[in-house]
């Protein structure tokens, strides 16, 4: 075999492992994501009647995104998993524009009961608010908006 074409067969078997490697890349990023990303609980709040809770966690996807703040109202026994969302709110500080809490990983925000049926949740008015629901599981979200 001449050395021209043991050139060529190489240049053509490193494109193809190139090739493979980088879909193996592209498949990965696209089946695998929620691996990536880390749940951390912040706070749990049980409603008066204890039936419920709230969760604030924050999501974590690595160095290239913002911390996600989530909130949702789940049973009192549910425990937090890596791969949740927020069912009542997601939303981040828009690349720290809205005033973060002391740990730096959620949007500083309160969350109170007022009852069985009704949560108030106060957040900062320039947080960037993905998701809000008003109603779940027959409680009413209440929201408010506060300076930062």
């Amino acid at each position: 075999m001449s050395k021209t074409l043991k050139i060529i067969l190489s240049i053509i078997g490193i494109s193809i492992l190139g090739f493979v490697i980088f879909i193996g890349i592209i498949l990965n990023n696209i089946f695998c994501v929620d691996k990536m990303c880390g749940s951390n609980l912040v706070e749990s709040k049980l409603s008066p009647n204890g039936k419920l809770k709230v969760l604030v966690f924050s999501v974590n996807c690595g160095a290239i995104s913002d911390f996600a703040t989530q909130i949702s109202i789940v049973e009192s026994d549910y425990k937090l998993r890596d791969n949740d969302v927020g069912n009542i709110l997601s939303a981040d500080s828009d690349h720290g524009i809205a005033k973060m809490n002391e740990s730096r990983e959620i949007i500083e925000l309160k969350t109170k009961w007022l009852n069985n049926q009704a949560i108030e949740i106060e957040y900062p008015e320039n947080a960037r608010i993905f998701n809000s629901e008003e109603n779940k599981d027959g409680v009413k979200i209440i929201y408010k908006k506060i300076k930062s």
